[in-house]
């Protein structure tokens, strides 16, 4: 299920409200079935996660875009937990690949989005972004 962490990461991104919301809601399943072998694939994505966030607050109802930031920015944060841990306790397995551009592009998205008039976006945005820059750079 975890491969298709990056295909719903994508049509998240859909400018169509039910796909989406559907992609969205099935990106967060993902992430809370699969933690770990869902992180790789979003992380390894930081740009689209970013085009994401900006398609959406572009083309979506204000109810709906609430709902797909808070979406996309819980799922950011539990990966960025998921890896930091993971790291901490050296599994095995790869670490994504994280560009350097997108990670930035990511970190000041979500510290706009901390200053959201919506109180649930701020609050994930607060928690993403905390989470966010725990990661070890390289």
């Amino acid at each position: 299920m975890a491969k298709h962490a990056g295909i719903f990461l994508e049509l998240s991104g859909s400018r169509e409200p039910p796909i989406a919301e559907a992609a969205a809601e099935c990106l967060v399943l993902t992430v809370k079935a699969s933690p770990s072998s869902a992180t790789g694939p979003i992380l390894s994505n930081m740009g689209r996660i970013v085009s994401v966030l900006e398609t959406s607050a572009q083309c979506h109802t204000p109810s709906l875009l609430t709902q797909l930031q808070c979406r996309i920015l819980y799922v950011l944060m539990v990966c960025c937990k998921e890896q930091r841990i993971g790291d901490a306790t050296q599994r095995l397995r790869p670490a994504p690949t994280i560009v350097k551009s997108d990670f930035i592009s990511l970190e000041n998205i979500v510290i706009r989005l901390r200053k959201s008039s919506s109180p649930q976006v701020a609050e994930a945005a607060v928690n993403a972004v905390f989470e966010l820059q725990r990661l070890p750079r390289s």
